[in-house]
């Protein structure tokens, strides 16, 4: 296992901070994820918030904003989904996909490199301020200050069609073939590809916090602070153990699902098939976590990013020293 270490940015509420002293709280195999967080303990929701917004695993690379808003991202650059662009300035917050990364600019505006072949990194003109990115296989989606959703790229199954009555949009998670987006009154809407199920969300599922799309999966953190999945089951990756409540952070990768409880704990389940399961010993408390196909990422309240999981392309060698 590779573990490393790269310091990113804490901000409450937009502004620089010091991280509380506690928490109390081609062609592998396709994408991704995007992590959802929400505070039900004494951690700052907005601590909580940007930490997963700054830092995403893709595939098979990795991105992460450091403390002075630049991004660095490590790991398969077949399509320099790794560089990001020399005049990207400092950033917010960052999507890491299948062959392709976006990132939302301090000012709202939206980049995006890497592969374009399907129109995914064709970033529409009108898309207003950002404060929402998620990057999926071959499509790309975004959320406004106005909370309409915009998504473009390939869509061959309805991925990049919004639904025209959805808005009041605050999060959006892209996924394989599918994509969700959450609502600010805790609904979630899907739409896409179904193969699995993936799209359709339960009916008992309640008032949601967080969502993440999968690649044939999607998971929800509810407002009760329990975690509910539905589509693709081939490998465990919807089988949330019975034992973990309280959690504040959720992500769903390509095969698996994580997640980050009140006290900082990581749980995941899933394939495990590189050790991207198999969370370590020492890891100690962590705030987000981000899940790609075979590796993960999690990062604690002092913004070091940990990493595990298969490394044949260097996405668990996060830039720093090593610990």
């Amino acid at each position: 296992m590779t573990r490393r270490t790269l310091t990113i940015f804490c901000l409450v509420g937009g502004v620089a901070c010091t991280p509380p002293t506690s928490v109390d709280s081609e062609n592998p195999n396709n994408p991704t994820d995007t992590e959802g967080t929400e505070d039900t303990s004494d951690t700052d929701p907005e601590l909580q918030r940007t930490a997963s917004d700054r830092l995403d695993a893709g595939a098979h690379h990795t991105c992460a904003i450091a403390s002075d808003g630049e991004l660095a991202c490590w790991g398969w650059n077949a399509q320099h989904q790794s560089d990001p662009p020399g005049t990207l300035g400092n950033v917010v917050s960052v999507s890491a996909g299948y062959l392709q990364t976006c990132a939302i600019r301090a000012d709202g505006g939206l980049a995006c490199w890497g592969d374009g072949s399907s129109g995914q990194n064709s970033v529409p003109e009108n898309l207003g301020t950002v404060v929402s990115v998620s990057v999926g296989t071959h499509h790309t989606c975004t959320v406004n200050a106005a909370g309409e959703a915009a998504c473009w790229g390939n869509n061959a199954f309805g991925e990049s069609s919004v639904p025209s009555r959805l808005q009041h949009v605050v999060s959006v998670s892209a996924g394989g073939q599918h994509t969700c987006a959450l609502s600010s009154n805790g609904d979630v809407t899907c739409w896409g590809g179904n193969s699995d199920g993936q799209s359709t969300v339960p009916s008992d599922l309640g008032k949601v916090l967080a969502l993440s799309a999968g690649d044939f999966h999607t998971c929800a953190l509810t407002t009760a602070a329990n975690v509910t999945c539905w589509g693709n089951n081939e490998h465990g990756e919807q089988d949330v153990p019975e034992n973990l409540t309280n959690v504040v952070a959720i992500s769903a990768g390509s095969y698996d699902t994580c997640a980050v409880d009140a006290g900082g704990g990581v749980t995941c389940w899933g394939w495990n098939t590189s050790g991207e399961g198999t969370v370590p010993e020492n890891l100690g408390a962590m705030v987000a976590v981000s899940v790609g196909t075979f590796h993960t990422c999690a990062s604690d309240e002092a913004g070091e990013v940990r990493c595990w999981g298969g490394n044949e392309y260097g996405q668990c060698d996060a830039p720093g020293p090593s610990r």
